[in-house]
């Protein structure tokens, strides 16, 4: 997904030409919703991960934090138009990248410790009467 928003963000003036003369402007906001979309293809393992490790309560709070910060970010990026919610999603995106990113951590932390903490229980051969 990066190389491929990458090789877009290069041709954004063109690709945004296609829409008429009065958008080759808005390039630069097609380049920071790539740079966006590429953060959110980054973020989907992680965010997998967290929901295969059954801590949907942490996805939550993720989701809400990113949330306010979008809603935060809008508000005072709105003025900016097209170009300042663009940021805003950039913003918050990154973010909820580095909180998925932080919490899928914390969790392969937790189950290593988790799994080397257990008592061994006696050899098979033990249990058998």
């Amino acid at each position: 997904s990066i190389p491929l928003a990458i090789g877009l963000s290069l041709f954004s003036p063109f690709i945004m030409r296609q829409f008429g003369t009065g958008f080759e402007a808005g390039a630069r906001v097609l380049i920071i919703v790539l740079a966006t979309a590429a953060i959110q293809s980054l973020m989907v393992p992680f965010s997998n991960f967290i929901a295969a490790a059954s801590r949907m309560w942490l996805s939550l709070a993720a989701n809400i934090l990113w949330a306010g910060l979008l809603m935060g970010a809008t508000i005072l990026l709105v003025l900016r138009g097209a170009e300042g919610l663009a940021y805003a999603y950039l913003l918050s995106y990154g973010f909820q990248l580095v909180s998925v990113i932080f919490l899928s951590i914390m969790i392969l932390r937790s189950m290593h410790n988790t799994a080397f903490s257990m008592p061994i229980s006696a050899s098979p051969t033990e249990a058998i009467p």
